[in-house]
């Protein structure tokens, strides 16, 4: 976790491993998090699973869901890069790759302060038939600019 303060926006990047993908229909796994200071959830970007399709995710406090059709592979490094800026002109982006993924726009500036960023491991919305482990590796964090990192 990284703790931030007095900023409206967050960049962050990671590559992340799944080693196992969601088995099981509508759960999901988590890697990126923005919270407030308490640790109350802002957003959020991951992986989703359902009945015939794998889905990258972004989650915004208070807004619905947007899923991104994808292919992945279990055990296979992806770049990820999630910025998230709370303002009236708010969005919420995600990379993979260097593919721009998609993206959320909306007034924002209603979730809260951001204060805290993790390489986070949430696996929600269900029981998985097996255990899962998710690795992160050169974890970065930009503020109040966005940047897109390059490889």
């Amino acid at each position: 976790m990284h703790l931030i303060q007095n900023t409206s926006e967050v960049y962050q990047r990671s590559y992340v491993r799944f080693e196992d993908l969601p088995d099981t229909d509508n759960t999901r796994i988590m890697v990126l998090r923005v919270a407030q200071e308490d640790g109350t959830f802002i957003a959020n970007t991951g992986l989703q699973k359902n009945s015939t399709a794998y889905y990258w995710v972004i989650r915004v406090s208070g807004q619905t869901q947007q899923n991104y059709t994808t292919t992945v592979s279990a055990d296979t490094w992806n770049e990820m890069e999630f910025y998230f800026n709370a303002t009236t002109n708010g969005n919420a982006t995600l990379w993979v790759n260097g593919t721009k993924i998609g993206e959320m726009t909306g007034d924002f500036s209603g979730v809260g302060n951001l204060a805290r960023v993790y390489p986070y491991i949430f696996i929600g919305d269900g029981n998985q038939v097996s255990a899962k482990t998710v690795y992160h590796d050169n974890y970065r964090v930009v503020l109040n600019i966005e940047v897109h990192f390059t490889s």
